[in-house]
């Protein structure tokens, strides 16, 4: 078991995509699945490693890089936004903002990830009704295992029970 899945590669099960209601639209480019899979787990659903062919996958001569890095850095604000709990968003707030800061260094384009915490920020202040986080059990099993993938016997314990 996991934490998240990439979109280039996974399959769903329709009944329970349909019950978590899908993706949300206002994270589409670079968040959608983390969110998704956050949700799963506060669900008491897992998303599980499989394995596939490898897929070929070339990056389009166009593909828009700023905007990307725009879209991800605004979007890492509203994931936390939407899901982490209380007190525990505070603090994935602030480690979002340096992390993207660091990495906007990194690339050269701290204006374009400071533009995009800004616009993350902006969006989730508008949409405070939006707000609804998973379980703090749903929250600190997706941070474990972002660190390490798991047996789901290792696991099953730290499912979320069923929310009411």
């Amino acid at each position: 078991m996991t934490h998240r899945f990439r979109g280039t590669a996974h399959a769903l099960r329709k009944d329970v995509f349909v019950e978590l209601g899908g993706f949300r639209a206002v994270l589409f480019q670079q968040a959608e699945e983390p969110d998704f899979a956050v949700r799963l787990l506060d669900a008491g659903y897992v998303v599980r490693l499989g394995w596939g062919e490898p897929v070929r996958h070339f990056a389009s001569p166009k593909r828009d890089l700023d905007r990307g890095w725009f879209y991800e850095s605004r979007n890492e604000v509203l994931f936390a936004w939407n899901n982490v709990p209380m007190p525990d968003l505070v603090l994935r707030l602030a480690k979002v903002s340096v992390n993207t800061l660091r990495l906007g260094f990194g690339v050269r384009r701290p204006g374009l990830f400071a533009r995009g915490l800004a616009a993350g920020f902006a969006a989730a202040l508008r949409g405070r009704v939006d707000r609804r986080p998973v379980s703090r059990e749903a929250w600190r099993l997706y941070e474990r295992l972002g660190r390490r993938s798991a047996r789901i016997e290792e696991i099953e314990a730290a499912l979320p029970k069923e929310r009411s």
